[in-house]
């Protein structure tokens, strides 16, 4: 069954200025779309993310989600965990099953797929899609509402629940996906963004994950935050991945649970913010806010981001939509750089088609090399990245850069300056 849905022309705001937010009315025509699969009443597609292995058809899944499911819930069933810090819901609600494709080499169709660890029951918000266990083919983290997390680990022409044995089934309303080499040894690490505030994992490769608990500097104590989108990227371009959350609902309220059961209307909304740890150095972090209202005043809720080095210098900008709190019924798209404190130079590293998803991008400035991973799908929505981004610090110069693309030969070449975009071809 072919269901068009059709987007019309919509009046957004621009927002971009040199580091800074400002405002810039724009119209951005949005052709029809037609997705070609199963339609379930009463439920929304929160995210797609896309899995390779070598040599096999693409794995297109698509994370199903049900309408107003929070309304559902009652939150007098709702507690604290066992450490007090994230919040558990077990009340059942009406879960919809999400759906998966493959598509065939050399073709665009759409071939449902009948393997029963794609078929997902549950609230699917967010998909973080790596090659987790060194393979060569990629892996599958969800992050879903009202259940315990799940690690789909993939056999190349088919998928197996590694949930258990990679030690991810962690009770909690996961909405996105943050992934990256945190602690910056060379393995994929991960953070699942529930109600609450953060469960970190550190990255065993093919021995899955550990939970970190106390010692993560996210699960450190209770916020009053819904993140509904969570990324890791280095916002100060101090050579240290820092972790951005997107939070539809935030509140300096320490207890989350009184909070959400006494959510009524617009005014709930106003004063919310986004949460923003900045990693200093290997060791050190500091949290920051920034507030809907320093973005456009009389916004406040988002649900996703997307991120790019739009004016080619090196830095990355974010894209969120806001929603303008009056109403809730009106969409801003805002578009600009956080500068938190002291930010250094950056370098932008742009590839081909054939540089796609799982590429590994290295660059050496200041002595010390870093490294980049282009994922299959992160954050709520699941977008992948096209592009790796770098900060070097007080340096102006950088070293060396090598791409290593999956399945292609290595390219390594020579420094440069610092603050500019690359373009590299894989051959």
């Amino acid at each position: 069954m072919q269901i068009p849905v059709c987007i019309g022309v919509s009046t957004v705001s621009v927002i971009h200025s040199g580091g800074a937010f400002s405002r810039v009315e724009a119209e951005i025509p949005q052709t029809g779309l037609v997705f070609t699969g199963n339609t379930q009443p009463g439920v929304s597609v929160f995210s797609i993310g896309v899995a390779q292995a070598a040599g096999r058809p693409t794995v297109l899944v698509v994370g199903n989600n049900v309408d107003g499911a929070a309304g559902k819930v009652d939150m007098a069933s709702c507690v604290f965990d066992e450490r007090g810090i994230n919040v558990e819901c077990t009340t059942p609600i009406d879960a919809p099953v999400s759906t998966a494709f493959r598509i065939p080499l050399g073709t665009r169709t759409l071939e449902p797929v009948t393997d029963p660890a794609l078929t997902v029951k549950g609230n699917l918000q967010a998909l973080g899609v790596a090659d987790l266990d060194g393979d060569g083919n990629d892996d599958i983290l969800l992050a879903l509402d009202f259940l315990p997390q799940r690690a789909l680990r993939s056999q190349g022409g088919s998928f197996v629940d590694a949930s258990s044995a990679w030690g991810v089934d962690h009770f909690a309303h996961g909405m996105g996906v943050a992934l990256g080499d945190l602690d910056e040894d060379g393995e994929t690490d991960a953070v699942i963004s529930p109600l609450g505030g953060f469960v970190d994992f550190k990255g065993l490769g093919a021995k899955g994950f550990e939970a970190r608990g106390a010692a993560s500097p996210y699960e450190s104590r209770r916020r009053g935050i819904w993140p509904f989108s969570a990324l890791f990227v280095d916002l100060d371009s101090n050579g240290h991945l820092d972790l951005l959350a997107i939070n539809e609902f935030a509140s300096t309220r320490s207890d989350p649970i009184q909070w959400m059961q006494q959510l009524g209307g617009a005014a709930d909304y106003v004063g919310s913010f986004n949460t923003v740890i900045y990693k200093d150095s290997t060791t050190s972090f500091r949290e920051g806010q920034l507030p809907y209202a320093s973005q456009l005043v009389g916004h406040a809720r988002s649900k996703s981001v997307a991120i790019a080095d739009v004016d080619g210098d090196g830095r990355v900008e974010l894209a969120m939509m806001l929603v303008r709190a009056s109403g809730h019924t009106m969409n801003d798209l805002v578009l600009g750089q956080i500068v938190g404190g002291p930010s250094g130079h950056g370098l932008t590293v742009r590839l081909d088609a054939r540089g796609g998803q799982g590429t590994r991008v290295k660059v050496t400035c200041a002595g010390r090399t870093q490294v980049r991973e282009l994922y299959g799908a992160e954050g709520m929505g699941a977008a992948a990245r096209t592009e790796a981004h770098f900060g070097c610090g007080s340096v102006t110069t950088y070293e060396a850069l090598r791409v290593e693309p999956r399945g292609h030969a290595a390219i390594a070449l020579p420094g440069g300056k610092l603050d500019t975009a690359v373009f590299v071809e894989v051959p």
